[in-house]
């Protein structure tokens, strides 16, 4: 979190990337490209360990890979191997 909240203050401090966040943000409004890819410092700092670990085990989960297989293969053979 604190990694996180210095990387933020030093983006709020570089006056292109200040211009490039109001610009998406005007652009984009409420839809995921209009939010700072760094995140908000409030939003940031209410951050704890178990909102992290909630995020993580309803994200990073097998029903939620993709699996892509590129080359000469049999797909039958692959789906069982895989």
């Amino acid at each position: 979190r604190e990694q996180q909240l210095s990387s933020i203050a030093d983006a709020e401090r570089q006056p292109r990337t200040r211009a490039g966040r109001l610009f998406y943000s005007t652009v984009y409004g409420d839809h995921p490209s209009g939010r700072p890819s760094l995140g908000k410092r409030e939003i940031v700092e209410k951050l704890t360990a178990e909102d992290v670990k909630a995020f993580h085990a309803a994200t990073f989960a097998p029903n939620f890979a993709t699996l892509a297989v590129v080359g000469d293969f049999k797909a039958d053979e692959m789906v069982k191997k895989i």
